[in-house]
């Protein structure tokens, strides 16, 4: 998990190493969630309002990196669970 480290202010989302293969995904989440400038005031056009424009913008960076972390523990549970239930079947 190393290769997600954000400092998080009121206004912005530093990433550490974002050319990163493993940061990538996240930063393209940060930049379809979180909007950027005037977007952050006036939406995004599609007239929905949802709890995510409701809640400061710390909140919502978190969220997306928290998301993001959980996103690939279970994509390596699930890596895990397909090489070990194979070498667990055979010692039974």
């Amino acid at each position: 998990l190393e290769h997600i480290k954000a400092i998080i202010t009121s206004q912005e989302v530093l990433l550490r190493d974002s050319s990163d293969d493993h940061v990538i995904p996240v930063l393209e989440e940060f930049q379809r969630r979180l909007p950027v400038g005037n977007e952050a005031h006036h939406g995004q056009g599609d007239g929905e309002v949802g709890e995510e424009d409701e809640s400061p913008f710390e909140f919502r960076a978190l969220e997306v990196a928290l998301e993001a972390i959980c996103s690939f523990l279970a994509a390596r549970t699930s890596e895990l669970e397909t090489s070990a239930y194979p070498a667990l079947d055979e010692l039974t």
